[in-house]
């Protein structure tokens, strides 16, 4: 859901080209890669349960900075918070996933494994569109969503 609403954001509040988009969102991937490559050796470092509070709490407040980006009109301040929310959002997701599926698998009885994942992805999926209404509604937001 934030994807959605940020590419919009992006385009027609901000005014970030198809081009930059582009390129912040292969930042992302890129920063993804390295966060699954790494995940092993940061869960040994931190402790499992340690890098899953950080890696769950990191998107939440890395996406504080796209609408900080919006107060500035220096093109390259905002590509850097930008970019930096892609790092972070991207490189915490990627292990995120890569620790608490591996703790599930190790966790969960192989016949139930399906039903678990269905059900955990029921859940957190499920609550994605409760978040929406507050950023629509917000002056800002709602103004960038109607504009052009």
């Amino acid at each position: 859901m934030f994807f959605a609403l940020f590419m919009l954001y992006a385009v027609r509040a901000i005014g970030v080209s198809a081009a930059l988009l582009g390129v912040l969102t292969m930042i992302g991937g890129a920063a993804a890669l390295l966060g699954a490559t790494t995940s092993n050796r940061i869960a040994r470092t931190f402790g499992v349960g340690r890098t899953l509070v950080l890696v769950y709490a990191a998107p939440g407040l890395a996406g504080l900075l796209v609408p900080l980006a919006g107060h500035f009109d220096s093109h390259v301040t905002i590509f850097v918070l930008i970019a930096g929310m892609q790092v972070v959002w991207a490189l915490s997701v990627a292990i995120n996933l890569v620790i608490s599926e591996s703790v599930k698998q190790m966790l969960v009885a192989d016949g139930m494994l399906g039903r678990v994942t269905a059900t955990v992805r029921f859940v957190t999926w499920g609550v994605d569109p409760l978040g929406a209404p507050p950023v629509v509604c917000s002056p800002r937001a709602a103004s960038a969503l109607v504009a052009r």
